[in-house]
């Protein structure tokens, strides 16, 4: 595969990241690959997020920054935005807290140069840090399996791979027609179906690095889901049950099991604090009970 003047996009959304902005920023100028960008996506943040952004573009002498700002609507639009406006062939995110080593796009790149045609994902292991203990994925070597069989190890979280969209590089091509569902919670969950419906993909290449940091840490995206749930959130996983009874029946379990347990987590996390979304959540998942009886 030949190689463009920009081959890679880094896509880093941001909200009120002040804290962190300026770190991710330096281990994302600091790779050891060539021809890229990074496209920060300040998401109407309040902050001194967008002053910081600002400074770090004046002192990249390599130019590779670009800084887009929006009104605040979310990460999936956030992401949304710089998919539309990405230069790259290739598309990895990156969240703005979180850290990556020096060969992560490397890592990431490597397996799409002898493939033309473009059919695969690629994505290298993750470290958890939630500053109290390190936590590492399951898997050391380098390997490649079929696409319904990641996505079945995502939903089975057995810790081979996660269902998350950082630490992992897209053909462009494939995220145009598979936007991110704005304004809901678990978009990671509700895109993959439809990457895998698409029909692009054939295999997910599993690099046998440990490239990327993810930092979990209060007041995360991750941790303040609960607040976002509503009727939106039945629909989506209708339609990503939909597709897996019509095309993948057998992973109609996985993917069943997955969803409630990320919904009991934001009931967890709300429990005496946000009594409408409990509701909803307890709504949804009588509704799933329904689905799988039938």
């Amino acid at each position: 595969m030949e190689t463009s003047a920009c081959t890679v996009t880094v896509i880093v959304p941001v909200y009120n990241a002040e804290r962190y902005i300026r770190r991710i920023s330096e281990a994302l100028v600091n790779q050891d690959f060539f021809h890229y960008e990074i496209l920060f996506v300040n998401d109407g943040s309040t902050d001194g997020t967008l002053e910081i952004l600002s400074d770090v573009c004046r002192e990249n002498e390599k130019q590779l920054i670009t800084v887009i700002s929006i009104e605040n609507a979310g990460v999936s639009n956030a992401r949304n935005v710089g998919v539309q406006n990405a230069k790259g062939q290739f598309i990895t995110f990156v969240d703005s807290d979180d850290l990556v080593t020096p060969d992560y796009l490397t890592n990431l790149y490597d397996p799409f140069k002898n493939n033309v045609r473009g059919d695969l994902i690629s994505m290298v292991n993750t470290t958890y840090v939630d500053g109290i203990t390190i936590d590492v994925q399951e898997r050391k070597s380098a390997s490649c399996m079929d696409f319904e069989s990641a996505l079945r190890l995502m939903l089975e979280r057995t810790r081979v791979i996660d269902v998350d969209v950082w630490g992992k590089m897209f053909p462009k091509s494939l995220l145009k027609k598979n936007l991110f569902t704005p304004n809901i919670i678990f978009e990671d969950l509700d895109i993959w179906p439809r990457l895998l419906k698409s029909s692009q993909i054939k295999d997910i290449y599993i690099s046998g690095t440990y490239s990327y940091i993810h930092i979990e840490r209060e007041g995360s995206l991750m941790h303040s889901n609960a607040s976002m749930i509503d009727g939106t959130v039945i629909d989506v996983i209708n339609q990503g049950m939909n597709i897996v009874v019509e095309e993948f029946p057998t992973l109609l379990t996985a993917y069943t099991e997955r969803t409630i347990s990320a919904l009991s987590g934001v009931l967890e996390k709300s429990m005496g604090k946000i009594f409408i979304g409990e509701m909803k959540c307890l709504s949804i998942f009588v509704n799933m009970l329904h689905l799988v009886i039938l």
